[in-house]
């Protein structure tokens, strides 16, 4: 069974898209996270993996939301999800 699922990318990541603010995708039910985003964007995939590896001892420099909630990459979607990809804000 397919479902859809919308992803919606802030700051940098939406230059992954031509710019988009939100990208809704058709996946396999109980695809994971990363599975939705590599529909999206395999450079996408690559961006969010390295800055979250990099930076796992840091605090990472990439939020994943699902439904608003914080999420990982290998957590499995449902129909009608909105997945949020955003970098961290910093600032002083």
């Amino acid at each position: 069974m397919r479902i859809r699922v919308k992803v919606e990318l802030l700051g940098e990541f939406r230059d992954y898209v031509g710019n988009k603010k939100v990208v809704e995708v058709e996946v396999e039910a109980g695809s994971k996270i990363i599975e939705v985003l590599e529909k999206v964007s395999k450079k996408l995939v690559e961006r969010v993996v390295e800055t979250a590896r990099k930076d796992a001892f840091e605090g990472g420099s990439v939020i994943i939301l699902k439904g608003g909630t914080g999420s990982t990459i290998d957590a499995s979607v449902n129909d009608g999800d909105t997945i949020s990809i955003l970098p961290t804000i910093s600032g002083g």
